[in-house]
This record gives C-alpha cells, sequence and structure tokens, in this order.
C-alpha cells in the first residue's frame, strides 16, 4: 500500500481551510504530514504521493521545483500534486496574476461526464501564474468565458486569451500542477462546491491510483438542506436573522441620522471575504424604515423604533447630515424636479422605481410606529405626498414614465412635459412599483389622477399580454412586479375584472415555482430586454445581464425576481383568500428559510439572503455576468429589505398597504397637490 504525503502545510493549518475529508478506497494507508519539500522526499517510499501545498498562498514565496526535484520524484516513481510554484522545471512562469472577470473552465474529458469538456467553475478572485502549456495537457484554464454550466460560446484565444490553472506536465505525466491554490477552495467559497470537490477527488485519485472522494462543508452555506424539516418556528427565525443581520451590518451614522449601506460586493477573495458597498443610496435608505420598524411590530424591540425614527428623518432630509453638499429630496421650488428623490446622495437622477419603493417602506414604517412616537414624523407625510406627486407629474399620459430622469433631460423642459407625454413603455420593472405607490397614496388622499394614470397602465400591459412586455434582467421578475400593483388595485377596485387579471398572475408565477419553491427565472423575446444574456465571450462582466444563459439554466434572482415574488403572493392571498396562492405563498416562505446565509467565520453575511441561488445543485450559483452584481452579491434594500419583510408581515397576516394614515395624508393632500399640480 502507498502512503499520501502532505507537504508545505501543517495539518492544524489544513484543516483551518476548511472541514474537509478525504474517504479513501480500502487499499489506501494514512495520510503524512512532512512540512520540508527535501522531508517528504526523503520519506517517501517508491511509489507514494505527495502533494505540496502551499500555506503561504497568496504570498509568494520560494518554493521552487527544479530539474533535481523531479529527479528524485522520477527516481522513486513518485506521483505529486504542486500548487502555486514560484519556480517550476520545464517551464517559465508568468507574474502573479489575479483574476477578475476569468473563470475556470474545464477542457478535455478527464474529469470525465459529470465534469465535461468546458464545463465551467469559478476560483473567484485567485491568484495565479501564467505558464505556456499545451492544450493537450491542460485540465483546466483560467479565461473570461460567457455561460451558466457550460462556455456559451467556443473559446477563441485572440478575444479572450485563457491560462492553464491546472495542467499535467508535460515529461512527468503524474505530476499535476496548479497555477494558483486548490488547497483553499473551501475556504476561498470556489463554486459550484460539488464541481471542485470532484476535481480535487479525481486528481488525488489519478495521483494515487485509489477510488477517492472529498467531503466538504462550507462555512457560507444555506441554513437547511433541501429536504431538511423546518422548525416550526422557521418563519420568525428567519426575520428575526435578517433583521439582526442587517442592524449590525447595514446600519450606519449618527445617533439622529443613521442611514443605510448598500450592501456587498459579489466578489469573495482568497479568504472567503467580501467587501461592502458602502454608497448611500435614498432607496435602500426608505427601505429600510419599514423593515426596522416591522422589526419593532414583530419583537417589540425598542431599539428597532428609534432605528426607524433615525432612518425616516434621515431619508427625507433637504441637506443630508452624513453628505451636507448634496441633497436627497430636490428642495428648489421653482425646478421641475421639485420634490423627487436622488437615485444616489451625490447626484440628481431619478429613477421612478427607487422613489416608489423607498416611498412604499417609508409609509409603512410611518403608519407602524404611529405620529406619536416623535414630533417630526407627521412633518414627513407632506414629503412623501410631494414625492409621489413629483413623479406623478413626470408620468405621461399613459401612466407610464421613462425608466429615468436626469438632471439634463429637465435642462430645456418643464415637467409639464412629461406630464402630458403620450408615452408607452410596458416594463413593469421599472413602474410597476410606481403604481403601487400611486394606488395606495389615492386610497389615502383621493387624489384621482393616480388611480386614472395607475389604472391606464396596468389595463395596457394587461391587455397586451407579458409577451409584449419589455423586460430587463428576466421575464419573471417583470411578471412578480406585476403581483403588487394589481393587488393594491383590487383594494381600491375590487370588481371581476381586477381580480381575474390578479388571478391571471398568480398562475404565471405559479408556472415558473420549481418544486423546492424557487421561482425559475426566465428571460423573454430577447429583442425586447434591456439586457439580455451575453453574447460574447468578451462581453462578459461588462454590463447588467441576466443570471442565466438559458432559459434551462436552474437560479432563481434574489434581486430582481424573488424578492417581489415573496411580498406580491402574500399580498395576492390577503385579497384573493385561495388555497392555491396561500400554498404557493408559503411554499416560496419555505425556500427562502432553507437558502437564508448561515456562517460562522463571516458574521456579517450570517441571516442575509444572496442574489442567486442554483436550486438543482443547491449552491450559490449562477452566471456572474452581470458587472459587479455576481450570483453573491448582497442588496440591503431591493432584497433584503423585502424578503425579510414579506416575512414580519406573513407572521402577522398583515399588508403593505396601509389605509390607517387616510385622516392624516388627507388632510395634508390638498395643500401638496395645489403646490405640484
Amino acid at each position: 500500500m502507498n502512503d499520501l504525503i502532505i507537504s508545505g502545510i501543517s495539518e492544524s493549518k489544513l484543516s483551518a481551510l476548511g472541514e474537509i475529508d478525504l474517504i479513501f478506497g480500502k487499499d489506501a494507508s494514512e495520510i503524512i504530514f512532512e512540512y520540508n519539500t527535501e522531508d517528504a522526499l526523503a520519506c517517501a517510499k517508491k511509489g507514494d504521493t505527495i502533494l505540496f501545498i502551499d500555506e503561504n498562498y497568496p504570498r509568494i514565496t520560494d518554493r521552487i521545483f527544479d530539474a533535481a526535484f523531479f529527479e528524485k520524484v522520477s527516481k522513486k516513481e513518485l506521483s505529486v500534486f504542486i500548487e502555486y510554484p514560484s519556480e517550476l522545471y520545464g517551464y517559465e512562469l508568468g507574474s502573479v496574476t489575479t483574476a477578475s472577470k476569468e473563470r475556470q473552465v474545464v477542457r478535455g474529458d478527464f474529469f470525465g461526464e459529470e465534469l465535461s469538456d468546458e464545463r465551467i467553475m469559478s476560483a473567484n478572485t485567485c491568484f495565479f501564474r501564467h505558464a505556456d502549456v499545451s492544450l493537450e495537457n491542460v485540465l483546466i484554464s483560467t479565461v473570461r468565458v460567457a455561460g451558466y454550466d457550460k462556455a456559451a460560446y467556443p473559446i477563441n484565444e485572440s478575444e479572450t486569451p485563457s491560462h492553464p490553472f491546472l495542467f499535467i506536465h508535460e515529461k512527468y505525466k503524474k505530476a499535476v500542477i496548479c497555477t494558483s491554490s486548490l488547497s483553499v477552495f473551501a475556504k476561498a467559497r470556489y463554486a459550484p462546491k460539488k464541481s471542485w470537490r470532484d476535481v480535487i477527488s479525481k486528481v488525488i485519485s489519478y495521483l494515487t491510483g485509489v477510488s477517492t472522494e472529498i467531503s466538504v462543508k462550507y462555512d457560507v452555506r444555506p441554513a437547511y438542506d433541501r429536504d431538511d424539516a423546518l422548525p416550526a418556528d422557521a418563519y420568525s427565525k428567519a426575520f428575526e436573522k435578517c433583521s439582526e443581520w442587517f442592524t449590525k451590518t447595514c446600519i450606519t451614522g449618527t445617533y439622529d441620522a443613521k442611514s443605510v449601506i448598500e450592501g456587498f460586493s459579489s466578489e469573495i477573495d482568497y479568504k472567503g471575504d467580501q467587501t461592502s458597498h458602502s454608497v448611500i443610496r435614498p432607496d435602500c435608505v426608505g427601505e429600510a424604515t419599514m423593515l426596522t420598524a416591522l422589526d419593532y411590530l414583530v419583537t417589540k424591540n425598542p431599539v428597532s423604533k428609534l432605528d426607524s425614527i433615525s432612518i425616516l428623518k434621515y431619508s427625507t432630509l433637504k441637506k443630508s447630515i452624513l453628505f451636507p453638499e448634496s441633497t436627497i429630496l430636490v428642495s428648489e421650488k421653482d425646478s421641475p424636479m421639485y420634490g423627487l428623490m436622488n437615485w444616489t446622495t451625490t447626484q440628481k437622477l431619478f429613477y421612478g422605481d427607487d422613489n416608489a419603493r423607498a416611498l412604499l417602506g417609508m409609509i409603512a414604517a410611518r403608519s407602524i410606529i404611529g405620529s406619536e412616537a416623535d414630533e417630526a414624523l407627521p412633518l414627513l407625510d407632506e414629503d412623501i405626498i410631494r414625492c409621489t406627486l413629483a413623479n406623478l407629474r413626470t408620468t405621461g399620459i399613459n401612466g407610464f414614465r421613462h425608466s429615468s430622469l436626469s438632471e439634463r433631460d429637465f435642462k430645456d423642459r418643464s415637467w409639464e412635459y412629461y406630464y402630458n407625454e403620450d408615452l408607452i413603455e410596458p416594463t413593469p420593472h421599472y413602474t410597476a412599483y410606481l403604481w403601487t405607490l400611486y394606488l395606495e397614496i389615492y386610497a389615502l388622499t383621493g387624489i384621482e389622477e393616480l388611480f386614472v394614470r395607475a389604472k391606464k397602465a396596468i389595463r395596457y400591459c394587461m391587455e397586451i399580454g407579458y409577451k409584449k412586455w419589455r423586460w430587463q434582467n428576466s421575464l419573471s421578475g417583470e411578471l412578480t412586479r406585476m403581483l403588487l400593483p394589481l393587488s393594491f388595485l383590487v383594494r381600491v377596485e375590487d370588481n371581476e375584472e381586477n381580480r381575474r387579471w390578479l388571478s391571471d398572475m398568480v398562475d404565471l408565477v405559479l408556472s415558473l415555482m420549481d418544486e423546492s419553491g424557487a421561482v425559475h427565472d426566465m428571460y423573454g423575446e430577447c429583442s425586447l430586454g434591456h439586457y439580455p444574456p451575453t453574447r460574447s465571450n468578451a462581453a462578459y462582466g461588462t454590463t447588467e445581464a441576466p443570471l442565466i444563459q438559458y432559459n434551462t439554466d436552474p437560479a432563481t434572482d434574489l434581486l430582481y425576481t424573488t424578492n417581489w415574488a415573496a411580498i406580491g403572493l402574500h399580498e395576492a392571498y390577503l385579497v384573493l383568500k385561495d388555497e392555491r396562492t396561500k400554498n404557493a405563498r408559503d411554499k416560496l416562505f419555505d425556500f427562502l428559510c432553507r437558502i437564508q446565509v448561515k456562517s460562522d467565520k463571516h458574521p456579517y453575511l450570517d441571516g442575509a439572503w444572496m442574489r442567486a441561488f442554483d436550486f438543482d445543485k443547491w449552491d450559490y450559483w449562477a452566471s456572474g455576468a452581470d458587472s459587479g452584481w455576481g450570483a453573491c452579491c448582497i442588496e440591503s434594500g431591493w432584497t433584503n429589505t423585502w424578503i425579510a419583510s414579506a416575512f414580519a408581515f406573513r407572521l402577522t397576516e398583515t399588508s403593505l398597504f396601509r389605509d390607517d394614515l387616510k385622516k392624516d395624508f388627507s388632510e395634508k393632500a390638498k395643500a401638496v397637490a395645489e403646490e405640484m399640480l
């Protein structure tokens, strides 16, 4: 029997890389640790296998595997695995490079059917050295490539040059070289987990001649496996975990002017860490007021109430305390942009959808906390009404609004230009939540034009049919977006037609639902897509894009689809009161409980929801073509506030629709409407 010798790392440090077990066939003997290269070679018997691991990765150290080294290897007929060498006999190694938009792609049939040729994996932002290796000896390449699980287009070296990640030495066929690090795959969260586990299993089996499997547990993982029984309090625990995560990691600022960061980047470093997006976005801020208020409602935590009040004050300040030179709400009364909420705190750019989500969150928070909690809160009602009407007066006669308007769009145009515009733009991604807002403010104030324009646009979308809609990142996202305005429409105008529209939309969303509860992300006719699937390897990672390459790819999107399905199905059930909607809602909530992030070593991720999930692999995996917002990004507002809030509304069986504010809002509406319209 031959031994497996591990060199270059101690047993304790190897275990620190992740919870990994080697499972050998019956003919394998023990694992021996010999730190130094010379000691490992000296103790090896004829036919043994040595794994030369680099515990210093990504630091550059002298790890020289020269002709003398391979002479000893050849003499003892050893099999060797070498990672991250500084010098390698037979090859000239380039300087260390960091993978950015590149991923890892299988080349050839070495790994068998499960990891066939052109299979895509990701070693995240790994460090690697280039080496000129004949393609016939390359097992895995590092290259920019479009696709989900397999390369969508042929790999063209002149378009996107490839670099060997794993290869067999040209002269020593029992020597496998990694130009980066394989040993950190669990710690660095290489994905998909199963693919990398199979790669390492196959490499060790090839070197030892013994059937080998790897058992591994990643620290960052779903809270439950697919078939785990959920505890009775799973919904409340999921809400509390996310709310706790949000409070600890996303809220920033001073006691009387707290704000919210945008979230965390999708890039993962060699330690498994992700960096925060510390930019302040008013839509995330407004949405956060809803989550913190709901935490107060559900858990009775007075700190959450104070947080919500502080964030509410910040979200409508004419001049931000944190950014004194910037404006959140445009305050110049003679400006055609008056009352609009900025996309960021540094420029005048206005997305109607972002305004709507912020205001919907603020209305919910204002309702939950009540007028008596702080003397400043009732003053916010006018800002909410004014911002709603600022959006209405830049919405055309058909109820549609441009996806965004910037300061330059008002250079030679008044708000009346947009108010009287004959615009048709059926893209629910940008306007569905504006219609939702209009319907709610109509119910609270009685301003008829809010209802008229929202209903006209909704009717147009429903009558032309979803296949003719313009879609943003997926058609699934457009369908789930429509659940909320249709639910609110039934609340303000309960008739057979409106109920039928809502019921039909529920059916469409249910047709996308996987048995696991995931809402399958799919795109529509590509000519109608703002961001269709990536069209070349070179274009991968350069613009916005779907998480999928083909409609058969088993991904769900928690940034653009599933988040809206959660609140949408809940609100649809509250008005339809039918079992199929209730069952679908709870099936989706069960799924969200299962895929919530659990992590011991990365507490800033524990309790959050990431953007993407592959419901076949049960892993955080998808195409990372969407520049900066890949599978593992975490959005504080769009994703986590809405999913967690949907759980809270489900737990309390209450609605986002807050008609208890009618007296307060109606009293202030007339003066604001005269000012704005």
